[in-house]
């Protein structure tokens, strides 16, 4: 439901950023030296020319994807989702900038881009549960992640109080013990875990859903229906503080010109990422060359 939204967001992100480094260079060579605008202006331009866009481009995805999903149309639901995207929106389009603010060159950024779409997409408990995350990145990554709490807004707000019916393949199959029915065998088992069973008249090919609400599965990902609004304000404070950094590390960076040692870390993740992909180009070479 959400994660054909989060790629429509990942494949644009690239186009977004090159334009704004490209901004972003020409302001450094020729408007900053001639003192035709400052850094602070050129900074809010920025910021402000990218919102109306945000906003027209988060209205037309809601449209098109939300009501043919078919979630929940009631207005407080609708409503609440139609917000998230748009903070999403804006979420993509200053991640972009503070990126470019700090970032020496677009090669580096395209060299490190991967890593940043990988963690905001890995460790926010639903790719993969929270209660199956390496500890190493249970107790830290997953709260420090965007991604967690808009992810977990959007779901509590649409999964809460919806009935769970599960298809045939998605239960477990047993078979009940000779003169005994799945239910009179399976039964006080399934009402005390939260699930149900199919078909509890049988006594042969017993099929049991673990759950038997969105609650419950929202449960097992640790996500909350109370806790919404709570998501939806962590996750706005991420697009505050994502503002900030564009207007701290374009001064800093470009105007005072301070490294933070960036230099130093882009240089080597650069050499690694190019030494990982080494092989795999060599690989490629030679498998075209022998098709030509």
């Amino acid at each position: 439901m959400l994660f054909p939204y989060m790629h429509i967001g990942d494949s644009t992100a690239p186009i977004r950023i090159r334009w704004t480094f490209t901004n972003m260079a020409l302001w450094q060579a020729r408007e900053y030296p001639s003192r035709i605008y400052g850094w602070f202006a050129f900074t809010t331009a920025q910021v402000v020319a990218e919102i109306p866009i945000a906003i027209v481009g988060a209205f037309l995805y809601w449209v098109i994807w939300y009501w043919a999903t078919g979630l929940p149309t009631e207005s407080s639901v609708s409503g609440y989702v139609f917000l998230m995207v748009m903070l999403f929106f804006l979420f993509q389009a200053s991640w972009g900038q503070w990126i470019c603010a700090f970032a020496p060159s677009f090669t580096v950024i395209s060299n490190v881009l991967p890593f940043f779409f990988v963690m905001f997409s890995l460790f926010n408990g639903v790719v993969r549960p929270y209660a199956m995350l390496p500890v190493f990145w249970k107790y830290w990554m997953y709260y420090v992640n965007p991604s967690t709490y808009w992810i977990g807004g959007v779901l509590a707000a649409t999964l809460t109080g919806i009935p769970v019916e599960c298809t045939s393949e998605e239960t477990a199959h047993f078979d009940a013990p000779p003169g005994q029915t799945c239910r009179s065998y399976a039964g006080a088992f399934a009402q005390s875990a939260g699930g149900y069973l199919l078909n509890p008249g049988a006594s042969t090919d017993c099929q049991y859903c673990q759950y038997s609400s969105g609650d419950q599965y929202l449960a097992s990902l640790n996500i909350h229906a109370s806790e919404k609004w709570r998501d939806f304000g962590i996750f706005l404070i991420f697009v505050f503080s994502n503002y900030f950094l564009v207007y701290f590390f374009i001064y800093t960076v470009r105007v005072r010109g301070w490294g933070f040692g960036f230099g130093y870390l882009f240089g080597a993740l650069g050499r690694l990422a190019s030494a990982i992909k080494k092989p795999f180009s060599k690989l490629f070479s030679k498998k075209k060359s022998e098709q030509t």
